[in-house]
């Protein structure tokens, strides 16, 4: 287990869509990074399409047996209920919208670990 506010930056690159608990993943992610630090997230999710939402969210169930993932979610709203308070530096999507990349800073005091 790494120490509060251990690293200057965290890097998270597509583990969203495959967390089963994402608010605990939050947690730890502000827990391990200082105050200052930043926070990089590279994670696939809905699109820009209409229609290629629809197709993922028709194979959502077959990938998620699969593969454990599913890809048809909204990364903007996750980021904000899993990591709030912090400041979004730089935000941008690519590849019809699904590939979005944050660089994020921490801006709370260190986050203590929790016994739950």
């Amino acid at each position: 287990m790494f120490e509060d506010g251990e690293f200057d930056c965290v890097v998270d690159t597509f583990t969203l869509h495959s967390t089963y608990d994402r608010t605990q993943h939050g947690r730890e992610i502000m827990r391990v990074c200082k105050k200052g630090g930043k926070i990089l997230l590279l994670e696939r999710g809905k699109s820009y399409i209409s229609l290629y939402n629809s197709w993922l969210q028709f194979k959502a169930a077959k990938d998620l047996l699969e593969r454990g993932t599913v890809e048809h979610l909204d990364i903007d709203k996750i980021v904000g209920e899993i990591l709030p308070g912090l400041k979004v530096v730089h935000k941008e999507r690519k590849n019809w919208g699904m590939t979005y990349v944050y660089i994020i800073e921490n801006t709370l005091e260190e986050q203590k670990a929790s016994d739950d």
